[in-house]
């Protein structure tokens, strides 16, 4: 008699061991719905990065443009303030020579008239 409830015990036993070792048939749709979710979600942030580095490029290319213009601008207008400059100064020469010249013309004495 000993031997009729060995098979039936061992069965049961290895039926509980078992049991826990294979996921139930819900928890493997729940996982590989969750990791092709993650892999999407991966994807997306993916391009997303790439995009972002783009952007980061174009924005840097842009300031280098802007910088290098800037600096053109600067050198413009440091020979439009020596210009200006040599024009003022030669204004300052000029109202001289005319202040000059009339300080000249008051003290020369006037033809006689007949």
């Amino acid at each position: 008699m000993q031997a009729s409830w060995w098979p039936a015990v061992a069965l049961a036993g290895a039926v509980t061991l078992l049991g826990g070792c294979f996921p139930a048939v819900t928890q493997k749709t729940a996982a590989e719905t969750q990791c092709h979710m993650l892999a999407e979600r991966n994807g997306a942030q993916l391009a997303e990065i790439e995009n972002l580095k783009a952007h980061a490029r174009n924005a840097e290319e842009q300031l280098a443009r802007a910088e290098q213009e800037l600096a053109i601008a600067r050198e413009q207008a440091a020979l439009e303030r020596q210009r200006l400059t040599g024009y003022q100064r030669q204004a300052d020469e000029m109202r001289e020579e005319l202040n000059s010249l009339a300080g000249h013309a008051a003290a020369a004495p006037t033809p006689a008239t007949p």
